[in-house]
């Protein structure tokens, strides 16, 4: 994305690193809940 204008997509930039950082943080939760509830 080098040279594209300021602005409008600096939003956007924000909104998807908050967005990724959720839904990473709800695979990793559900993945250790996944885990935990397999019998070894």
């Amino acid at each position: 994305m080098a040279g594209a204008p300021g602005g409008g997509f600096v939003g956007v930039d924000v909104f998807f690193v908050v967005s990724g950082f959720l839904i990473t943080g709800l695979l990793l939760h559900l993945a250790r809940a996944l885990w935990a509830s397999v019998p070894v």
